[in-house]
């Protein structure tokens, strides 16, 4: 038999090893629960004066990190609105995650965009505090917005993109993050990432919502599980091996 015929069915049959190798890598999903907890954290925030009583509340305990609240409302309601506060609300969610890239909702974040008394304390900046739990491990994180409630009147000063006059906006100091964990010897990697509802758009980092509603931000998370160096090696040796048969056939 010709020699190189021979080290070419070896250099096949590496490359085959090689791809059924990484098939059942990330065919091999695990599924574990998850758990989001937390909320506004009471004494953070920062307000426009007048620092009247009461025109900055927070409502509801979350019960699992002291201090925090799902919900917060400021200002003094007024008449041209629905006769309600402005606010921020955030939903947790609990559940299992799959790390085969299916999206999986972590919270909804509402913003009640009213119609404000023209004088009373507006939101500027406030700490959203969270805990996510994935199976045994658990990452604890603070996240700063900071917030721009405008003046209700045109010419609206900041873009306007759901046509409302006039657009709020508020920004996520740092963004989101991806967490990276390992179980066993396998690694994951869970991208959180933003999806706007209806009256919500989000422009260069910076999310805007329509005026007089309730405008929903919603988080979701993505587990995906991470290739290990010798797996993406053996990937390409696999490839190269193609290549080589294919150029001397």
């Amino acid at each position: 038999m010709d020699v190189r015929k021979m080290d070419m069915r070896k250099w096949l049959a590496a490359g085959a090893l090689a791809l059924s190798g990484l098939m059942s890598f990330s065919a091999s999903a695990i599924t574990i629960p998850f758990a989001l907890s937390g909320g506004w954290m009471q004494g953070t925030e920062t307000q426009t004066q007048p620092f009247g009583p009461g025109q900055i509340s927070f409502i509801e305990t979350d019960g699992s990190i002291p201090g925090a609240f799902h919900e917060m409302r400021w200002g003094v309601a007024s008449a041209a609105g629905n006769g309600q506060r402005s606010g921020l609300r955030i939903d947790n969610q609990s559940g299992f995650i799959t790390s085969d890239g299916t999206p999986v909702l972590l919270s909804t974040l509402t913003h009640f965009n009213n119609v404000i008394q023209s004088g009373t304390s507006s939101l500027l900046s406030v700490v959203l505090r969270s805990q996510l739990q994935l199976g045994l491990l658990g990452s604890l994180t603070d996240f700063t917005v900071n917030f721009k409630e405008t003046p209700n009147a045109a010419p609206c000063a900041s873009p306007t993109p759901n046509g409302s006059v006039c657009d709020d906006f508020f920004t996520l100091v740092g963004g989101l993050p991806s967490v990276t964990f390992n179980i066993g010897s396998h690694q994951y990697r869970l991208d959180i990432f933003l999806v706007p509802d209806e009256g919500v758009t989000i422009i260069d980092g910076i999310i805007y919502t329509r005026e007089g509603g309730e405008n929903r931000l919603f988080t979701y998370g993505r587990l995906v599980e991470i290739a290990e160096p010798e797996t993406l090696a053996l990937l390409g040796f696999g490839l190269l091996a193609f290549g080589l048969v294919r150029r001397r056939a």
